[in-house]
């Protein structure tokens, strides 16, 4: 059995501050877990999503062995997650999180 986290974010660009959101299900769809968070502080959509994955990772229970898959919409993320080696990004310091 595989479980999806699927993670988003809502940005306010003028106002600095933002939400995140990430959703649980196993491979039969089932839902596992959910969290909705606001963010005082948002300095990107960037960011946001990021602390969106970390969430999502953060409701995995402990021990979890199941086959992970990640879905967002936000394509730099994903470039970000593929070459975090290469990048020193603001971002960087929260997928390390997530990696830990």
């Amino acid at each position: 059995m595989s479980l999806k986290i699927n993670i988003d974010r809502a940005f306010m660009q003028n106002e600095i501050r933002g939400a995140t959101g990430a959703v649980i299900r196993g491979s039969d769809g089932r839902l596992h877990m959910a969290s909705a968070q606001w963010i005082n502080s948002a300095a990107s959509a960037l960011l946001a999503e990021a602390e969106a994955l970390q969430d999502g990772v953060y409701l995995l229970p402990a021990g979890v062995r199941e086959h992970i898959i990640v879905e967002t919409d936000l394509q730099v993320l994903v470039l970000l997650w593929r070459n975090r080696a290469k990048h020193q990004s603001e971002g960087v310091a929260i997928l390390e999180d997530v990696i830990d």
